[in-house]
């Protein structure tokens, strides 16, 4: 990485604090006309569009700490194979509430294709791609869809927008660069989006490609590799679970907050997960102890009481349970010392406040991954 390549730390953190101050004070709002909204449908709609502000305000939080992490060579990343289409149905409901209230045509085409990507970290991509086509695309249509090319897989995002000169191609991928936007309207940001999509293909290892046309529209792409396997479209899951949710697997939550706990439990039963709560280590101990199948899946907290960290007490509860247990760390620290012990003990992690989808991608992941390690080690 080049001196012109390198981040400037102190220009992301003034220009997240602005980026973030438009969907909060969005939020603010919304709050607002949540409380006079009379008939039912009103009320839906706002909470459309709170969930939007609030899903862009952690795409932005967590995108600066991923860039932040990766420059002090804490950033872990999680590559499995993935169906795509579960990231595209993700978008797709996070993204079509809002786009619909802006007056924009949003299709998304699903897809059989398998890829091998961070799952996380490539849903925050493409939000942050679709996010930039919606701030430049006044009316007509944007599309999300994906077409192979030999053994890579390319993932679209199309506007009919205002496109993109020549000589801007480069330019926009700079931090702070806008296109007529002259005025700095805040609606349409400051200008960090694209800096954060390079950045994180960067790290991810993909490329990012755009092909424009001006006063026609744009399109940008990334390219992962293809696994060869796929996936049957015609097959649903019960409406209930994410797609490729293992239903009855046994969740332990390890967290000291009482309304953290409550919510991660909800989500998780909510998906036909088994869950057990506990608030310190030594709850958590009892709960291993007692159950004699185990647990497929440990979520725990970094903070813990009575001088523990979450870490530490993992480590404890998979020899109590004499097995490598998958294990999910969540956290609001940013701290060198706490993500280097996590990352060092090879454990994926969320930042809080914790998405949903990013939560139900990384559960995924982890109960799938453990299901087929233990097949191979039983030779079934």
């Amino acid at each position: 990485m080049d001196r012109a390549d390198k981040p400037r730390r102190g220009s992301y953190f003034l220009a997240a604090q602005h980026q973030l101050r438009q969907p909060l004070n969005a939020l603010s709002l919304l709050i607002g006309e949540l409380r006079q909204a009379a008939d039912g449908r009103d009320r839906e709609a706002i909470v459309d569009d709170m969930r939007y502000a609030l899903d862009l305000s952690n795409a932005w939080l967590d995108s600066l700490a991923d860039l932040e992490k990766a420059e002090e060579g804490l950033l872990r990343l999680q590559p499995q194979d993935l169906p795509l289409n579960q990231i595209f149905a993700r978008l797709r409901d996070e993204f079509l509430p809002h786009f619909s209230h802006l007056g924009l045509d949003f299709r998304v085409v699903p897809t059989r294709a398998v890829v091998r990507a961070d799952p996380v970290a490539l849903r925050r991509l493409l939000s942050l791609l679709l996010d930039n086509a919606a701030k430049f695309t006044r009316d007509g249509k944007i599309l999300l869809g994906c077409r192979r090319r030999r053994n890579k897989l390319r993932i679209e995002v199309w506007d009919t927008g205002l496109g993109i000169p020549e000589s801007e191609r480069q330019k926009i991928f700079e931090e702070f660069h806008q296109i007529d936007n002259p005025a700095r309207e805040r609606q349409r940001g400051i200008g960090l989006g694209l800096s954060i999509v390079r950045r994180l293909a960067n790290i991810l290892g993909h490329e990012i490609f755009l092909h424009s046309v001006r006063g026609q529209g744009s399109v940008f792409a990334v390219e992962l590799d293809l696994t060869g396997k796929s996936i049957d479209l015609s097959q649903r899951g019960s409406g209930r679970s994410p797609a490729g949710m293992r239903e009855n697997a046994t969740v332990l939550v390890l967290d000291d907050d009482l309304q953290v706990r409550k919510g991660m439990v909800r989500a998780l039963e909510s998906w036909g997960c088994r869950v057990k709560a506990a608030e310190d280590y030594a709850t958590a101990a009892k709960v291993v102890s007692e159950m004699p199948a185990g647990v497929d899946l440990i979520v725990a907290d970094y903070r813990l009481p009575n001088g523990c960290n979450g870490v530490r007490a993992v480590g404890r509860l998979r020899m109590l349970a004499g097995r490598m247990v998958p294990v999910l760390i969540v956290t609001a620290d940013q701290g060198e010392e706490e993500m280097r012990e996590i990352t060092e003990q090879g454990f994926p992690t969320l930042q809080k406040p914790v998405d949903p989808d990013a939560l139900a991608l990384a559960v995924t992941g982890l109960l799938e991954g453990f299901a087929d390690r233990g097949l191979k080690e039983t030779g079934d």
